[in-house]
């Protein structure tokens, strides 16, 4: 038998994604699956390696250490 989804769940994630911007990259299926295996590789979420790479290219062309606004 399955796990329910409780009341308390649905409420802690809405307060999470109350808080949380989404941005949506498409790319082809072939690409995707590309980027998840070099993140995975890295030992990252494919979420974590697109932030770091933006932020990575922000502080290369800003010449910060930080991408953080």
């Amino acid at each position: 038998m399955g796990r329910k989804y409780t009341e308390a769940q649905a409420k802690a994630t809405k307060k999470y994604l109350s808080g949380i911007g989404e941005c949506k990259l498409r790319v082809s299926k072939e690409k995707k699956e590309y980027y998840m295996s070099v993140a995975k590789e890295a030992g990252m979420s494919l979420n974590e390696y697109i932030i770091q790479a933006v932020e990575e290219k922000i502080a290369k062309e800003k010449g910060k250490q930080s991408a953080e606004p």
